[in-house]
């Protein structure tokens, strides 16, 4: 089986990536959307956006962690590669990927959403704003 590693791993990453600016950009707009809104939110509202974000959330959560998990796979099979002896020769990118490790990205990640998805309850739910935005609605 004829895999090219190098180009796997950096697919890998860009899915990556892209998972985290999904991630970053659905948090603009649902901050745009509670922070903007003068419209004052009903709990029928808040529930229905708690669920969709927690959706998200979750979904995403579990595809980052997936994608961290499959990028240490792929640096496992490319030490065993090193080791074999079909990288042969001072390859300071094949040192580079080997030296990294992903395995504590799934607390990280965890973290993340959780503390995200904790301070979208309490904005949703204190009514809290910027004093910037009540400044300029004022």
């Amino acid at each position: 089986m004829n895999i090219n590693y190098i180009e796997f791993y950096i697919e890998i990453g860009d899915k990556i990536d892209t998972l985290w600016n999904m991630f970053i950009a659905i948090h603009i707009a649902a901050f745009g959307f509670i922070f903007l809104s003068r419209r004052h939110k009903n709990f029928l509202t808040i529930l229905f956006c708690l669920i969709g974000y927690g959706f998200f959330s979750y979904i995403n959560m579990n595809a980052l962690v997936s994608s961290y998990e499959l990028l240490n796979y792929i640096i496992f099979d490319i030490k065993i590669m090193v080791e074999s002896g079909i990288f042969n020769g001072d390859h300071k990118s094949i040192s580079y990927l080997i030296s990294k490790d992903y395995s504590n990205r799934r607390l990280t990640v965890l973290y993340i959403h959780i503390i995200a998805f904790i301070f979208i309850i309490y904005i949703l739910f204190s009514g809290w704003r910027p004093k910037f935005i009540d400044r300029a609605s004022g």
